[in-house]
């Protein structure tokens, strides 16, 4: 478990729901890169831009994320993930689950 924290870091309720949508794929190797850390990884490579190979050294190595980040999107967690975290927020606002307006710029 890493000791430094990061503005970019998931606080615990999303963590929690975020971890609970990651899939165990059968017939893999058993984890030992806490979900966690993997996730804040993700965060802080898209909060400020830097690539995967300049991580600080406390997160999990690239190629770990990299290889999660694409089983995610391939199975459609990521999509999974987004759509948890935008309803939660939906509901924080009081906002409908679906939306009930659009626009085109036709």
């Amino acid at each position: 478990m890493r000791t430094n924290k990061y503005p970019s870091e998931v606080t615990d309720a999303p963590g929690r729901l975020i971890e609970r949508l990651i899939p165990v794929y059968p017939g893999g190797r058993p984890r030992t890169t806490n979900l966690r850390d993997g996730v804040n990884a993700v965060c802080y490579v898209r909060r400020t831009g830097c690539p995967g190979r300049y991580l600080p050294q406390d997160f999990p190595p690239q190629s770990t994320g990299g290889r999660s980040v694409d089983a995610c999107r391939h199975h459609g967690t990521l999509e999974a993930i987004h759509e948890a975290l935008r309803e939660k927020v939906h509901k924080k606002e009081g906002k409908k689950r679906t939306p009930n307006a659009g626009s085109s710029d036709r």
